[in-house]
């Protein structure tokens, strides 16, 4: 149901989108709620794809994390950063969307001490260039980290090709 990739791209590929994220020109949004609207939390957002279009010029990097993915089509490409705190602090689990032909995957862009965690109790950890993908309607839940500045995720949601 869950598969974890350890270096998903290649180092070259990897260090390019993080260092688009972890750089200064990135622009961040602010938001309230990290899995519901003012849930008591809050995130910074970049957004990269939506509703069938690129919105950021950060797009083109993305498509080696898509050609690892296998996938036929973006539905939503989202980045996420998390301030530290004192604290780890877990945000509400939730399901990306009720499709059951889709899949989520999550492409951590930092190490750090934060986490994905998950209905069924498996947890992974932040680790630079490490992707876990699993079924949209999966529920799962993100945290803060307390030993990095920030965590940062690019959170993709796809549907896969299907092989005959």
């Amino acid at each position: 149901m869950m598969k974890t990739i350890e270096n998903a791209l290649e180092p070259q590929q990897f260090k390019q989108i993080q260092d688009a994220f972890l750089g200064d020109g990135c622009p961040w949004f602010f938001s309230r709620g990290v899995t519901h609207h003012d849930d008591g939390h809050t995130q910074f957002v970049h957004g990269v794809y939506t509703g069938g279009e690129p919105t950021s010029n950060l797009w083109p990097l993305m498509r080696p994390v898509l050609q690892v993915l296998e996938a036929a089509s973006a539905r939503s490409i989202k980045a996420n950063l998390v301030v530290r705190t004192d604290t780890i602090v877990e945000h509400k689990m939730h399901n990306d969307n009720p499709l059951k032909d889709a899949y989520t995957a999550v492409f951590y862009i930092n190490t750090n001490d934060g986490y994905t965690y998950f209905e069924n109790g498996e947890r992974v950890g932040s680790v630079a260039n490490r992707l876990v993908v699993f079924p949209s309607t999966m529920k799962h839940g993100g945290s803060s980290c307390t030993d990095q500045p920030c965590r940062i995720v690019v959170n993709f949601n796809y549907h896969p090709m299907v092989h005959a």
